[in-house]
């Protein structure tokens, strides 16, 4: 490995890349996920021990409607 592989991989260049795909979009709490995790290497390898993926619960609201804003009367 030379310098600038060095200096390339501190910024993510060259690096393994790893993406993850879950079954659904929606789980209820205490249920097992079922997805995939791909790695797709690098420039050169890397040794691989383990894989940890934490699943963190995410609460998404719709947006509600602002009630609409009274108008001044005109002055004609």
């Amino acid at each position: 490995m030379s310098f600038i592989d060095s200096i390339l991989g501190m910024f993510g260049i060259g690096q393994p890349k790893i993406s993850i795909s879950i079954d659904s979009n929606q789980v209820k709490q205490g249920a097992l996920v079922h997805g995939k995790v791909t790695i797709t290497g690098g420039r050169r390898p890397l040794p691989l021990t383990a894989v940890i993926v934490r699943v963190v619960e995410k609460e998404q609201r719709r947006p509600t409607r602002a009630p609409p804003t009274p108008r001044k009367p005109s002055s004609r």
